[in-house]
């Protein structure tokens, strides 16, 4: 084999996806029972946290998500995720151009860490036109 070797287009096709699908954010839902990943979307095709694959053990002061997660409320700054039903969401983060992290949980709730979190008036949340102004200001 040559060092000068070309590339197939099939292969940098592969290649390209798999760099991209790499972006966005590494949390997502354990099991509890098994810490077997959940079949939740990515957090590119919705705002729902992702799987992950790491096989990480719920934590046991983590708290229930509907006690986090409402609108008003604050989002603690130290915030790593809540208990799912029979999971654990991980928090799905964005991050800014300032360094300031948005965290998303559901399809309908958002807050950066330490602020006041908001809740969707329009479903799915990347529809939603506050939500959508609060990500440009976030990634300007």
């Amino acid at each position: 084999m040559s060092a000068n070797r070309c590339w197939s287009l099939p292969g940098l096709v592969l290649l390209v996806g798999c760099a991209l699908a790499a972006c966005g954010s590494d949390d997502g839902v354990v099991a509890a029972s098994d810490e077997s990943p959940s079949s939740a979307p990515s957090a590119e095709a919705s705002t729902s946290p992702g799987p992950d694959s790491g096989g990480t053990n719920v934590p046991t002061d983590a708290p229930a998500c509907a006690d986090v997660w409402e609108a008003g409320a604050k989002l603690p700054r130290t915030y790593a995720g809540c208990v799912e039903g029979e999971g654990y969401a991980k928090r799905d983060v964005l991050e800014c151009s300032s360094g300031q992290r948005i965290v998303r949980y559901g399809d309908e709730f958002w807050a950066a860490l330490g602020g006041t979190i908001k809740q969707a008036e329009t479903t799915p949340l990347r529809k939603d036109p506050a939500y959508i102004d609060f990500v440009v200001d976030c990634r300007a």
